[in-house]
């Protein structure tokens, strides 16, 4: 399945292509394509691949450095979540 930027691009093209579309439509029409194929022509491109605007985020592509920092985040999480609370004067500690 196509996704929404491929689809209204090719879309573009056709109409811009079509022998019955009137000037300033097809004007209209290229402009669009042109503001669309410079807004994806942005994003870092590193030999044969493109990376998105998500490329920076954390997930799937993150170095060893970045995951190793979310990793200590989640154990400090959960020590402070999950710990044993100390039990209040009169009440049982739970173990």
């Amino acid at each position: 399945m196509a996704t929404s930027a491929t689809l209204r691009i090719s879309r573009l093209r056709a109409l811009i292509e079509h022998p019955n579309t009137g000037d300033g439509e097809r004007a209209t029409a290229q402009r669009m394509l042109d503001r669309i194929l410079t807004r994806t022509g942005t994003e870092p491109v590193v030999g044969d691949r493109t990376y998105g605007n998500r490329h920076h985020r954390v997930g799937r592509h993150a170095d060893l450095h970045r995951i190793a920092d979310m990793i200590r985040d989640d154990i400090v999480l959960a020590r402070a979540t999950f710990a044993p609370r100390p039990a209040h004067p009169g009440e049982p500690a739970l173990r």
